[in-house]
C-alpha cells in the first residue's frame, strides 16, 4: 500500500512575507524574450502580457538526477501565477534579455533551489497550452540536465515541496494531468521516446549523466551504479523538509 503524498499547507495570502499581489507585481515587471519557431529573437514583452496573449517566448526547464537514478521533482508554490500546487521538474523559468538560456538556468537553480551544478542542453521543443485562469504558456523550451547528490534548499516562495522520484515511480504516474505540469509531461515523454532515459539508466547514471553534464566522451560501458527500486519516491514537506519514503 502506498503512503499518501504529504498534503501541502493551504494557500495563504503570503509566502515568506511576500503577498500574492506583490508576486503578481514582480511578475509584471519581468520582461521575456519573444522568438520565432527557430528561436530567433523577434522582440521582448512584459511577462504577464505575454502569458495573457500566448506569445511565443524563450524558456528553459532543468532536469536534475542523482547517482541513485532518481529525478528531483518540485511542487510549485500555490501562489504561482499558474499551475500552483502541481509537480514538475527541478526548475523552469525564462532568460532575461541579454542572458542565455544556460546562464538563466544556473541563476534559477541557485535562486529557487539553493544549489548549482554543471548543466548540458539535450534538446528543445515548442508547446502551447491554455490554463484555467486564462493564461497561456507558449514556449520555445530548452531542456538542460545535470547531476546533484545532495538535497536542495528551496525558496519557500517558489516551492511547496520536493521529492527524489524513481524512474519506475515517475513513469507510472507522469500522465496524471491533475498532478504534473504539461511541459514536464511533454519533456519527459520526449526523453522516453528518443531513448534518452534508456541510454542514461541502461549504462549507469554515474557514467552517462555525468558525461552529458560535462560534455565528456564515454570511457567505459560498465555500469557505475544500481537503480533505486525499493522506494518509489522520497517526499520532503515544506514545513520542515523532513523526508517521507513512499515504497513501491
Amino acid at each position: 500500500m502506498l503512503k499518501q503524498t504529504p498534503q501541502q499547507t493551504s494557500s495563504s495570502a503570503s509566502v515568506s512575507g511576500v503577498s500574492m499581489s506583490q508576486m503578481q507585481q514582480q511578475a509584471k515587471q519581468e520582461v521575456l524574450i519573444l522568438v520565432d519557431e527557430h528561436d530567433r529573437q523577434t522582440g521582448t514583452e512584459e511577462k504577464m502580457k505575454a502569458h495573457r496573449e500566448g506569445k511565443l517566448h524563450r524558456a528553459f526547464s532543468v532536469f536534475i538526477f542523482n547517482t541513485k537514478g532518481e529525478m528531483l521533482i518540485t511542487c510549485r508554490a500555490k501562489t504561482k501565477y499558474h499551475c500552483g500546487g502541481m509537480w514538475t521538474n527541478a526548475c523552469c523559468s525564462h532568460p532575461r534579455p541579454g542572458e542565455t538560456a544556460e546562464q538563466a538556468a544556473h541563476r534559477r537553480l541557485q535562486e529557487e533551489l539553493g544549489f548549482d551544478c554543471k548543466l548540458k542542453e539535450i534538446f528543445s521543443f515548442i508547446y502551447k497550452v491554455e490554463f484555467d485562469n486564462g493564461l497561456w504558456e507558449h514556449e520555445f523550451d530548452h531542456i538542460f540536465v545535470g547531476v546533484y547528490d545532495q538535497d536542495p534548499v528551496p525558496d519557500a516562495s517558489e516551492t511547496d515541496a520536493f521529492a527524489w522520484m524513481s524512474m519506475d515511480g515517475l513513469k507510472a504516474e507522469i500522465n496524471d494531468s491533475e498532478k504534473y505540469t504539461r511541459w514536464f509531461q511533454i519533456a519527459f515523454q520526449k526523453m522516453m521516446d528518443e531513448g534518452l532515459l534508456d541510454r542514461i539508466f541502461g549504462e549507469g547514471v554515474g557514467l552517462v549523466i555525468r558525461q552529458i553534464a560535462s560534455g565528456e566522451h564515454p570511457v567505459s560501458k560498465e555500469p557505475h551504479w544500481s537503480p533505486s527500486t525499493a522506494v518509489r519516491a522520497r517526499y520532503f514537506s515544506r514545513s520542515s523538509w523532513n523526508s517521507i519514503d513512499v515504497p513501491l
